[in-house]
């Protein structure tokens, strides 16, 4: 596999370098596969592609097959899923499959991806269920935030501007969300109600000072019904320093938005410092993608994707019976490892993304603490119902469970099962926890509300820490804080500055102790090492080694 980074995205510089070393490059063949590997190179940041790589070689990842899938539709008119790509792999592959596909077309309709909405905009699945749980749960549970530290010249006023174009330009910023007719609606506001999401502060000059602020915005809660749902604080700390607090309601964003979010007011920013244009009009809205999965729940589409989860997961155990049968002290605790780049990059001829590769490993770890052999992680994923959502702020998230069982086979074996597994449920990625979970919530085996059905929550997202906010102003992104996680154990694998990776695990302190959390993250970092030195050992040996260095 060529170098990625921690979300299985490519290392594009070295992923040349070793194209270009190839004694024998195999160039796409005619111009379906010409046009097929201009699709690949475009999601992989690739000027060249050879018509024999496996697309997950290439760094490919369930975002950016999500794209080529987009285009190929596009440039071809025929609908694949994201198995499809996997099991056809490369461009000569994917040929074969979309001249197949043009032969003979499936008989379901593709569902609609552009906006469909008209009239009033209820909340989508996704919004709804954030919604409810703010209700139920500790009323910061949902909040997220952001700091970008600034140094040199920063003109306020043009980033105060740069705020408020943001708002304009970004529906999801304006919205909050109200209960009417036993529906939750989308309720977007003027500008001239917004006043309330900028201040200012001066004098801390100290980081343990501004801290304390940051952390003092996130346990500040939003009203859901009040917008906007996000407050820019601008701290100033001594001449040529100061920093930016963006803390937000999940309501409104994603981990994906974040990014998309920042990099626009730095775009803003710089627009009014330098009097250039540099962001194009967006084509849609967040409330069109709620209206889009409205209408998509009521497709034959959206129903073989309840059926498929309903199948898979109708015996699978969601729950962990943790060692010690730990009693909650309503007290979170956070235990953070930085760790180095080893995690970005799966063993060599290991096919797979970087995600299911870590994912896989905590499973092992998990799997020897607790016992159990039959595993359930909650993986939140974009559910954006297209490529053209990609640079709109709002939250697009659906929940996948991902189930593994740990046989006896080897650790490639059980990567592979995993990849295919995953790359499989990917298609099916429109559906929300809840109606997945339907039949079993009817058996009476729902959690208890404001906490989640499945013990253990698996995220990883990637940080750069580098954001444009022009030339006479440096500015630097730190990783996002989050509220409390409504799960037993919450592990967070965030990549930061393309070489350092933290992992911190998040829980009540009486699942983690502080004892425990370091022998988890240490008997993780045992098991990294283990597969990378050699994938081909049995999970039956790692899960034995895990259990030891666990005590």
């Amino acid at each position: 596999a060529f170098p990625l980074t921690n979300t299985g995205k490519v290392r594009v510089e070295e992923v040349r370098a070793a194209l270009a070393t190839t004694a024998t490059p195999n160039r796409p063949q005619g111009q379906l596969e010409a046009q097929i590997s201009g699709i690949f190179g475009n999601a992989l940041g690739l000027a060249s592609v050879p018509s024999s790589h496996h697309f997950l070689d290439l760094g490919g990842d369930s975002l950016s097959a999500t794209r080529v899938l987009s285009e190929l539709h596009r440039a071809f008119g025929v609908t694949l899923s994201h198995a499809d790509l996997l099991d056809a792999g490369s461009v000569d592959g994917v040929a074969s499959r979309v001249e197949r596909e043009q032969a003979s077309p499936r008989t379901t309709a593709p569902a609609p991806f552009m906006p469909t909405r008209s009239g009033g905009t209820p909340a989508s699945t996704c919004e709804i269920a954030i919604w409810i749980g703010h209700l139920v749960g500790p009323d910061t549970a949902y909040n997220v935030q952001s700091l970008i530290e600034f140094t040199g010249v920063l003109d306020e006023a043009a980033l105060e501007s740069a705020a408020s174009q943001l708002l304009a330009r970004h529906d999801a910023l304006r919205t909050g969300f109200v209960l009417a007719g036993q529906r939750l609606w989308r309720r977007e506001c003027d500008a001239a109600d917004l006043s309330s999401y900028w201040s200012v502060e001066f004098g801390t000059n100290s980081r343990a000072t501004l801290d304390l602020i940051a952390k003092a915005e996130l346990d500040t809660p939003f009203d859901p019904s009040a917008a906007p749902l996000v407050r820019f604080r601008l701290v100033h700390a001594s001449p040529g320093n100061a920093a930016l607090i963006i803390t937000m309601h999940h309501l409104i964003v994603d981990g994906p938005s974040m990014d998309v979010l920042v990099g626009d007011l730095g775009s803003l920013y710089a627009e009014h410092v330098g009097n250039t244009t540099r962001l194009e009009p967006l084509t849609c809205t967040a409330a069109d993608a709620a209206s889009w999965k409205e209408a998509f729940r009521a497709t034959g589409a959206y129903m073989d994707s309840v059926a498929f989860w309903s199948e898979r997961l109708a015996d699978a155990p969601l729950q962990v019976d943790w060692p010690g049968a730990p009693v909650p002290t309503g007290t979170l605790r956070s235990v953070r490892r930085t760790m180095g780049k080893e995690l970005q990059t799966p063993p060599s001829g290991l096919r797979t993304t970087a995600f299911i590769f870590v994912e896989s490993v905590w499973k092992i770890v998990i799997s020897a603490l607790s016992g159990a052999t039959d595993l359930t992680f909650a993986v939140p994923v974009s559910a954006r119902p297209s490529d053209a959502y990609d640079s709109v702020v709002g939250c697009f998230i659906e929940t996948m469970p991902f189930r593994s069982r740990l046989e006896h086979e080897s650790f490639r074996a059980f990567v592979k099962r995993e990849t295919a597994h995953a790359f499989r449920a990917y298609t099916h990625k429109q559906v929300p926890l809840d109606d997945m979970l339907a039949a079993r919530r009817h058996r009476g085996e729902a959690p208890p509300m404001g906490r989640s059905p499945i013990s253990i929550l698996f995220s990883s997202d990637e940080v750069d820490p580098r954001v444009d906010f022009g030339p006479s102003v440096d500015a630097r992104r730190t990783p996002v804080a989050r509220g409390t996680p409504p799960y037993d154990l919450a592990i967070y694998v965030r990549t930061f500055s393309m070489e350092l990776t933290d992992v911190e695990l998040v829980a009540d302190s009486g699942i983690l102790t502080g004892e425990r959390a370091e022998s988890l993250l240490g008997t993780f970092e045992a098991i990294i090492a283990e597969v990378r030195a050699d994938p081909e050992r049995r999970l039956a040996d790692l899960l034995e080694r895990a259990s030891r260095h666990l005590g």
